[in-house]
């Protein structure tokens, strides 16, 4: 099949029209090589990363596939073939049948809230997949992998790659990301880019690793269906990440609430003089025990029993010293804030943007965010705005959702929302809004409107099968890569047989922590499954059966 002379491919490069073909083949391999007409052309390393090969041959009249050697032995090859092209093909990915795809647009329910200008940005690609190589000191990489509860940073040099583009960033800062998920196999990463330079507007960024979702895409429908009604949020894609000569597989592109994400998210990434960020959370699970969960609780005025609302972006120069005396001024209006009387509504809006609070809070609940405010104290940012003087709330980090749960299932699956694990107007008093009768009628009627017009099998299940279409090769690849935390011990830090508790309440289920522990360290659960269902686990439900089953008890409950 590849005998053809040495010199006969001269011949046909020279008689024959030639165009440049580009494909990214990441992992080990010799060279590269691209099959037109079932003549082989080597391809070379180009100049800004050795992952994109690229090279000069005939454009196909038949078809073209891109094969990896070893020496001058074929050591792999694409089992499909590709198109003719009549001109430079695209930065092609290897052993991808498609370079973009159509994905239709996700519907948009309400308009966005005026508390927010988000900048437009190329950031998040709509129907393609990029690739982030990081080139960097392999010990280096190497002694991040192995301590992953340690904070370490590695100084990498990033190419960007996606079809018709490339950009190249040298002195990205690589670190491990997240509390729990520097336990499990597959890593995730947070990124800086350098003062003065950005990747479409952003320089800080996060590469989630789907640890404990085997859909891969809770977190894409989650960010999706937070911008559908019309709430400040983080947007979500989807990137492949090689580091040297090692993949590490398919990733979760969303942006860090760092800067300059404030002023890309209020001001439409103009000059803007922002205030302060707090993070709810922030802290592992042991020292949540010894330090009081970020739940908006008053608890008098000394400033150290507030260190879990994290300061996340201090307040430009000139609005004064960051510290927590406006969560504790929150707090304390909190405790006695009003729920009833014509005015209640308007008092709240003096101090938090309830709309930002009313959407949100019907999102953890539809969406079955386990990890958020509600069920946790965690994940959640207040953004006080200096304009209006005011917490604006947004939400965060959305893995653990649709059915992905550290809790029991039926106890997720609750129809009436004052039964959803979590939900108490003492222990959470910011959920008191929803007792004005005006507030909770409004909540109702929007839980009724997202379960209708978007959660329901026939609206969601279509936008679901495109995004699946979209990553699934990329899965299949994921799924045989090695994890680099392969070997950690999740029992020095986790005994989820035994689990912690927080202000008295369980924050796992034992043995349903138990089960998500072993699915992510030890059962493999098929895309398909983690899709349509049946998953085989006590701690995970399918994407579908998830839409389906809250959608149908909310519009019994509530239409």
């Amino acid at each position: 099949m590849y005998r053809l002379s040495i010199l006969a491919s001269l011949v046909a490069l020279a008689y024959g029209h030639s165009i440049t073909y580009n494909v990214i083949s990441a992992g080990p391999t010799d060279s590269v090589a691209v099959v037109v007409d079932n003549v082989k052309y080597p391809l070379s390393p180009s100049s800004v990363a050795p992952i994109l090969y690229t090279g000069e041959a005939p454009a196909a009249t038949k078809g073209y596939h891109y094969v990896r050697l070893h020496g001058n032995q074929v050591q792999d090859q694409e089992s499909f073939t590709r198109k003719p092209v009549n001109e430079d093909t695209t930065n092609e990915f290897y052993n991808r049948t498609w370079n973009s795809r159509e994905i239709r647009q996700f519907p948009k329910l309400l308009e966005d809230l005026p508390v927010f200008n988000r900048m437009e940005s190329q950031l998040h690609v709509v129907g393609e997949i990029p690739t982030f190589y990081f080139s960097a000191n392999q010990k280096q990489i190497d002694n991040l992998h192995e301590n992953s509860i340690a904070e370490n940073e590695v100084l990498t040099n990033l190419t960007y790659i996606r079809n018709n583009e490339v950009h190249q960033i040298d002195g990205v800062e690589m670190q491990l990301s997240g509390r729990s998920s520097r336990w499990f196999p597959k890593l995730s990463y947070s990124l800086k880019l350098p003062k003065e330079q950005d990747l479409f507007g952003y320089r800080r960024l996060k590469l989630r690793a789907f640890a404990t979702d085997p859909s891969y895409i809770r977190e894409q429908l989650g960010y999706e269906i937070l911008r559908s009604v019309g709430v400040p949020a983080s947007y979500s894609s989807f990137a492949r990440v090689v580091v040297n000569d090692q993949p590490l597989g398919l990733f979760g592109l969303v942006e860090a609430f760092k800067n300059p994400w404030l002023k890309n998210e209020f001001a439409g990434g103009e000059k803007y003089d922002q205030g302060i960020l707090f993070q709810g959370g922030g802290a592992s699970v042991k020292s949540m025990l010894s330090k009081a969960p970020a739940d908006l609780v008053y608890r008098g005025e000394d400033e150290s029993q507030y260190v879990n609302y994290k300061i996340k972006e201090e307040p430009d120069e000139g609005e004064g010293e960051a510290d927590r005396s406006r969560i504790v001024e929150f707090t304390k209006f909190l405790q006695n804030a009003p729920i009833t009387g014509s005015d209640a509504v308007e008092e709240w809006d003096q101090h938090v943007d309830t709309q930002t609070v009313i959407r949100n809070m019907a999102l953890e609940y539809l969406l079955g965010f386990v990890d958020g405010y509600i069920t946790n104290a965690d994940n959640y940012y207040l953004y006080d705005d200096p304009e209006s003087q005011r917490f604006i709330y947004m939400s965060s980090d959305l893995d653990l959702s649709l059915g992905s749960s550290f809790k029991v299932l039926d106890t997720i699956f609750v129809n009436d929302y004052e039964k959803y694990p979590g939900f108490n107007y003492t222990n959470r008093p910011l959920l008191k809004l929803l007792k004005i009768p005006e507030v909770k009628k409004q909540f109702q009627d929007l839980l009724v409107k997202v379960a209708r017009e978007l959660m329901v099998p026939n609206k969601i299940n279509p936008y679901i099968d495109e995004l699946v279409n979209l990553i699934r090769e990329d899965v299949d690849w994921d799924c045989t890569l090695p994890r680099v935390n392969a070997n950690f011990d999740v029992s020095t830090v986790f005994d989820p047989q035994h689990p912690d508790k927080v202000d008295g309440d369980d924050l796992f289920d034992g043995r349903v922590a138990e089960d998500m522990f072993n699915r992510v360290f030890h059962d493999h659960v098929p895309l398909r499954a983690a899709i349509n269902g049946p998953t085989g686990h006590i701690s995970l439900t399918s994407i579908k059966e998830w839409f389906a089953r809250r959608s149908s008890g909310v519009l019994r409950t509530y239409a």
